[in-house]
């Protein structure tokens, strides 16, 4: 999960109720600076990040941009967020945001 420090509360937020409505998955925070690094380092699954997808990201990583500025199409909610999770089939390394899908 990355946001500018700007946002840091919301990613904080976000990064501490992941984990509780999905107990089986671990979240890794990083300021967008660090993001491209943390993503190489760590191999998640899914990317939760206020910035667009990046051109060099590996194929295969789920990545769900949050818009911070506030309108009726730019909002994702928390269930858009553990959707993409539970899309995930496979856990991925330690460390890395990563989710099961539901039967």
């Amino acid at each position: 999960m990355a946001f500018d420090d700007q946002y840091r509360t919301y990613r904080e937020v976000i990064a501490a109720a992941i984990p509780v409505l999905r107990p089986q998955v671990e979240v890794s925070t990083t300021r967008l600076e660090g993001l491209e690094a943390q993503v190489a380092r760590l191999n998640p699954q899914v990317v939760i990040s206020s910035q667009n997808r990046p051109p060099s990201l590996r194929p295969g990583v789920t990545w769900v941009q949050v818009p911070l500025e506030v309108g009726p199409r730019t909002e994702v909610t928390m269930e858009t967020l553990l959707e993409a999770i539970d899309g995930v089939d496979y856990p991925s390394s330690p460390g890395a945001l990563k989710g099961k899908q539901r039967s």
